[in-house]
């Protein structure tokens, strides 16, 4: 499959000499709008953008961002998004996580979820190798909880993966119930809802989505790297043609909404 990258530019001497018959072109988005850059990776797997328009929009913007909360959210075979931050994404793509919201009274709490059955929502599957083979990391998430692990070395997986499947079993056409036990409640954005959702709200499976987070940094740290399949779907990657190879630190699974907070579920 055809490559995506979540890496720092490399302009400095160490970086490996590229033809341009090496060089793969990719659709990177940014701030709404799409460039099309010709890149490679430098000898420490980092991406290199070859275009000079590019180049000066990284330098100048997304710069500041890259290695403390830079997203690539993959949105095609060669095409991603940049934002500079998870919020930033979750805000744009209309996505919401379900799990946890905060309270008027600023406590951390977590929504209560209720569905039909205990199925698993999602799940991720990483490899050693770049074909799908090699020793195999595997889990889950299901509605009722996130999946998060803040240190792959407990599990012997730091900096290993370099293939990844992320799978949705959310099906189509179906209702989950989400159990909203507070009235009042703020957003973490800062937005408030004229009439919040309260008790047992039904949401259509449509909505609903699996989220795959990476990061380069154990205890969610660093940049991230966002997989989001379609329900009922999954997505595969080759992480070293991304620059990804043997860089996921630490990982996240969780479910997301859209347009969770209007009158009208």
């Amino acid at each position: 499959m055809l490559p995506l990258l979540l890496c720092s530019c490399s302009n400095d001497d160490e970086t490996t000499a590229t033809s341009a018959d090496d060089r793969l072109n990719l659709n990177i988005s940014w701030n709404g709008k799409q460039y099309t850059v010709p890149c490679s990776l430098d000898k420490n797997g980092n991406l290199r953008y070859w275009n000079e328009e590019f180049n000066e929009v990284y330098d100048k913007e997304i710069a500041k961002y890259d290695g403390k909360s830079l997203v690539t959210y993959v949105t095609g075979n060669n095409s991603f998004t940049y934002y500079s931050s998870l919020d930033a994404m979750m805000k744009d793509l209309g996505l919401r996580f379900i799990d946890q919201y905060t309270y008027v009274d600023g406590t951390d709490k977590a929504a209560t979820r209720t569905v039909a059955s205990s199925a698993v929502a999602g799940r991720v599957t990483m490899w050693k190798y770049t074909d799908y083979t090699g020793t195999v990391l595997s889990h889950v998430t299901w509605y009722t909880s996130s999946y998060w692990n803040p240190r792959l070395s407990t599990l012997k997986y730091n900096d290993v993966a370099q293939s990844v499947r992320v799978i949705s079993n959310i099906p189509l056409d179906d209702e989950v119930y989400v159990n909203f036990s507070d009235v009042e409640f703020k957003y973490n954005e800062g937005y408030y809802s004229s009439n919040p959702p309260t008790g047992s709200n039904k949401y259509s499976t449509n909505r609903l989505r699996v989220v795959f987070l990476a990061y380069q940094n154990t205890n969610y740290g660093g940049n991230m790297l966002c997989i989001i399949p379609e329900n009922s779907n999954y997505k595969q990657y080759d992480l070293s043609n991304w620059g990804w190879h043997k860089k996921i630190s630490s990982d996240v699974i969780r479910i997301a909404v859209e347009n969770l907070y209007t009158e009208e579920h």
